[in-house]
């Protein structure tokens, strides 16, 4: 084992103390503290920064927006709340198949689909608001999103793909996950900002008229 655990298990508590092994065999420690499962590595820290230091402000906001009670009749936050539903569900969900049927969904929350719009729609919004001006990977966004629609498709309808299928589409999405979150995460906050929606239209009319040019400008304020 390289990271050993000393506490009371799997209860709530508002402090953690773990011993962990470096690759050369030295022990050390690391001390937390928090509210009841909110606790981080400190190892995690780092991989926290690496991926969302940036926009580290607007996830704060965020959070603050989701539990504050403003706005509670706001398109945006409805789509928003949903879509972390559907990802903390995911990433909790036991069985394979449905993980990967709760991932899509919320990637079909966050693009703001017409109704017509089915996968190839999902693959190219996700490319657009994931791509942040890599051709590269946002061809890779645009194959891994089909594949992994085109297997949730056999789960939903009853095809049965194997274990293994659900778990590689899982795995195609999640490599890519980041940065099509927060890029849909920018997109419905310029669009609550702009232009104050009040029906889930106003957004998807928000995203047809943007979506392409944030792909070449994501730092951009409309």
């Amino acid at each position: 084992m390289d990271d050993v655990r000393i506490g009371n298990g799997f209860i709530w508590e508002t402090s953690q103390v773990k011993v962990f092994f470096s690759e050369g065999g030295a022990a050390g420690f690391t001390l937390s503290s928090g509210p009841w499962a909110s606790h981080l590595d400190d190892t995690w820290g780092d991989h926290f920064e690496d991926d969302f230091g940036p926009d580290a402000p607007l996830l704060a906001s965020l959070a603050m927006w989701m539990v504050s009670g403003d706005d509670p009749s706001s398109p945006v936050l409805e789509r928003l709340r949903y879509a972390n539903t559907l990802i903390a569900e995911a990433f909790s969900e036991l069985h394979d198949r449905i993980r990967l049927v709760r991932l899509v969904a919320a990637l079909e929350a966050l693009a703001v689909l017409h109704r017509e719009d089915k996968s190839e729609g999902l693959a190219w919004r996700c490319a657009f608001a994931g791509g942040w001006t890599d051709c590269g990977r946002a061809v890779q966004i645009v194959e891994d999103v089909l594949y992994a629609y085109s297997v949730r498709n056999a789960v939903v309808h009853g095809d049965g793909p194997n274990e293994g299928e659900a778990i590689s589409a899982f795995y195609r999405l999640e490599r890519n996950l980041v940065p099509i979150y927060l890029g849909f995460l920018r997109l419905h906050a310029r669009t609550q900002v702009c232009y104050r929606p009040t029906h889930i239209r106003h957004i998807r009319q928000a995203f047809d008229r943007h979506i392409e040019s944030f792909f070449w400008t994501p730092d951009e304020v409309w």
